[in-house]
């Protein structure tokens, strides 16, 4: 008896072990932030939740390389992949209200990520044009395993970014494969710019259709609060040789001499269907000190 029962004692403490050194997973795939006042994300470098429930990402302060930069995430990960023969990524989709502000109209910078990543340490990253997610070593490697899409307010003519203020698709760089000058479609489908360093709330949905391997972005100020019917960017894209089976969602932003302050004032997320939607009634203030 007493031979048996040491057996189960390490065969429990076997087990135990065993799941302290797995990663935190989510049993939980949608979730819902329409303040982060209070929140458990996990942040770091710059990030902070401000008094009035808004996510911070950059504090406006002028740096050197390789600058400030602020990372948030939800603190658990997220199973994209099933256990199965096939790895396909699964479908996902979120939406969040952002807001860029800087001291002037497009004079700051350098616009922010929502990111989907293996891991939430980017300690070795550089900020400004990397975004807090990258650096000249790693850019464009595929061993990153790094989804983003890009909401960018300098143009890196090195890194063929089309203009000053666009929306682009990252995959494991700031190279992006695909990107669009800012803009939405109204209701009588005419394409109206929107201005990212714009000091007001912007919405954007991010939606991928892991059968079809789609990938559709849009945007739109906060005067437009349905979801346009036209895309910004629509691509045909397979994330699966890029996400692996458990990642972590969130958002990155850098500065270095240019400097904005970068802000989410409301986030939802949803894997395997449609991102809940925000109570943009009540979204947290934009602080203006």
């Amino acid at each position: 008896m007493a031979l048996q029962l040491s057996r189960f004692l390490l065969f429990f403490l076997y087990i135990l072990a065993h799941i302290c050194r797995s990663p935190a997973t989510s049993l939980n795939s949608t979730f819902l932030f329409n303040s982060f006042r209070p929140s458990d994300l996990n942040l770091s470098g710059s990030a902070t939740v401000t008094r009035t429930g808004a996510l911070q990402l950059t504090n406006g302060q002028h740096s050197m390389e390789p600058g400030i930069k602020g990372n948030a995430f939800f603190p658990a990960s997220l199973q994209f992949k099933k256990p199965t023969a096939s790895k396909r990524a699964k479908p996902f989709s979120t939406r969040f209200v952002f807001a860029i502000v800087s001291q002037a109209q497009q004079s700051g910078g350098h616009g922010f990520a929502f990111v989907v990543a293996p891991s939430t340490n980017f300690s070795n990253a550089t900020g400004g044009r990397f975004f807090g997610l990258f650096s000249i070593r790693n850019n464009g490697n595929a061993m990153n395993h790094i989804f983003a899409v890009e909401f960018d307010t300098v143009q890196q003519t090195n890194f063929n970014d089309i203009d000053e203020n666009h929306v682009g698709v990252d995959i494991n760089g700031v190279n992006s494969s695909a990107s669009e000058p800012s803009a939405y479609y109204t209701g009588n489908r005419k394409k109206e710019q929107v201005l990212l360093d714009s000091q007001t709330p912007i919405q954007a949905w991010i939606e991928y259709d892991g059968l079809m391997k789609q990938l559709n972005v849009t945007i739109a100020p906060l005067s437009h609060p349905l979801q346009p019917n036209r895309t910004l960017i629509s691509r045909s894209i397979d994330l699966s040789p890029v996400l692996l089976e458990h990642m972590y969602v969130g958002f990155s932003s850098g500065t270095q001499k240019l400097v904005s302050k970068h802000y989410i004032l409301a986030w939802s997320f949803a894997m395997n269907g449609k991102a809940p939607e925000l109570d943009l009634s009540h979204l947290p203030s934009i602080p203006r000190d």
